[in-house]
């Protein structure tokens, strides 16, 4: 699917635990995407560069997500978010160019999200969420 030019929406099957690097890396037409709970690790580039995103729900399982998975990923009114799943590893540059990641605050992931890459992070408390 990498460099895809038409595709704009993505589910991922409940049978994946894993999505491979680059896998739909430069889709520029890719607007929602939906990882299901089946989903442990995204794996790096997966998304990069898949600038007309404007939705993607994680999967509550998911706990890594790995480098550069949603680099440039810059529509303005995308937020990706993270506060839902059991994420407790996020490598360098996963949300480069992403205006806004949200957390919640015991994923021990408190951070200002600049070696994620994000513009904004937003920690919220789970019992609010």
């Amino acid at each position: 699917m990498r460099n895809c030019t038409s595709l704009p929406n993505i589910t991922i099957p409940q049978s994946i635990k894993t999505i491979g690097e680059s896998a739909f890396e430069n889709c520029r037409a890719l607007k929602n995407v939906t990882i299901p709970d089946s989903v442990i690790t995204v794996g790096k580039a997966v998304f990069r560069d898949c600038a007309s995103l404007e939705s993607v729900t994680i999967g509550k399982n998911v706990t890594t997500i790995k480098g550069e998975a949603f680099y440039n990923c810059t529509n303005s009114g995308l937020t990706i978010d993270i506060s839902k799943s059991n994420v407790t590893s996020i490598e360098d540059m996963a949300f480069y160019n992403v205006n806004n990641i949200k957390i919640n605050e015991d994923q021990n992931l408190l951070d200002d999200g600049r070696h994620w890459g994000a513009k904004n992070v937003t920690i919220v408390n789970p019992q609010n969420n």
